[in-house]
């Protein structure tokens, strides 16, 4: 994996992963939680601005995660929490989405033959904030 593919990759995890913070926001009636869930969107907002930043300084157009993509993560969110809103069926929701973007974001730093140090740190920046995100939701099964 170049470093082109590798920050496409960061900008489209980040975005869905911000959809998924968000949809699950929209959910939450528990302050630490929502406290806890203001923090990962922030974190993948971060993320997603830099890569974005890094594709534009190549003159490469940053990608979308596509908006039926977005909307499955929302309508999958909405439908999951629909009769139990629960802080800890909402951490089972984002643990189990963050889980899937952990193990893909660990299979493309071992995939990585780009060069950029940049673009690497970016992606354990990312790895990192999931590691993070799971364990913080952990809290409150």
């Amino acid at each position: 994996m170049k470093d082109e593919k590798m920050l496409q990759y960061i900008h489209k995890t980040a975005e869905l992963g911000k959809e998924g913070t968000r949809a699950a926001m929209n959910s939450c009636e528990n302050r630490k939680l929502s406290e806890a869930l203001n923090r990962q969107y922030r974190s993948y907002d971060e993320i997603y601005t830099t890569s974005g930043n890094y594709l534009n300084a190549r003159g490469i157009l940053p990608q979308s995660a596509g908006p039926f993509t977005k909307m499955s993560v929302s309508m999958t969110q909405a439908m999951a929490t629909l009769g139990d809103r629960s802080p800890s069926k909402i951490a089972e929701l984002m643990i189990r989405g963050t889980t899937t973007g952990l193990t893909k974001s660990i299979q493309h730093i071992k995939d990585y033959t780009g060069n950029d140090s940049m673009v690497l740190a970016l992606a354990h920046q990312l790895r990192e904030a999931e590691e993070t995100g799971i364990e913080e939701m952990k809290s409150f099964l």
